[in-house]
């Protein structure tokens, strides 16, 4: 598995910054990844992480950089909502209601400047993640 880090230059553009193999792809292994990037780079300035859905890379930045708030990737929200949508037998009216949803949705994960704790971000994720066939439910610590 590669792992990757980006960080937003001046000029809003993501550079990438590092790059790391891991044969797999749980919280050890991204812990290890962010602890050695974190010992050979300053991150007194950083305040937000964005990872996909994964709860293994979410916990392991908590963990790892307690300062950070972590953010769940737009892209990985709107597709999983997507794929769940589509995987489930709707009415036509349902159907309605899940576009009235998923527009909601991306409202809210465009524009939200309200900072939620990692926690509540937990709950939704595991049932984005279930419904992925992904599921790991490392506690948060």
């Amino acid at each position: 598995m590669l792992l990757s880090l980006l960080v937003e230059d001046s000029n809003g553009v993501g550079r990438p910054v590092a790059f790391g193999i891991a044969s797999r792809d749980d919280r050890m292994h991204v812990e290890q990844f962010l602890n050695f990037f974190s010992e050979n780079n300053s991150m007194e300035t950083t305040e937000v992480v964005v990872t996909d859905k994964a709860v293994a890379e979410m916990n392991a930045v908590q963990k790892c950089w307690p300062n950070c708030r972590p953010l769940i990737c737009h892209f990985h929200i709107m597709s999983s909502l997507n794929h769940f949508v589509r995987s489930c037998e709707f009415s036509a009216e349902d159907r309605k209601q899940c576009s009235k949803v998923r527009t909601l949705v991306n409202i809210i994960a465009c524009y939200s400047t309200v900072v939620h704790s990692y926690s509540d971000y937990l709950n939704p994720v595991y049932t984005i993640n279930r419904f992925d066939n992904r599921v790991e439910r490392t506690a948060v610590r």
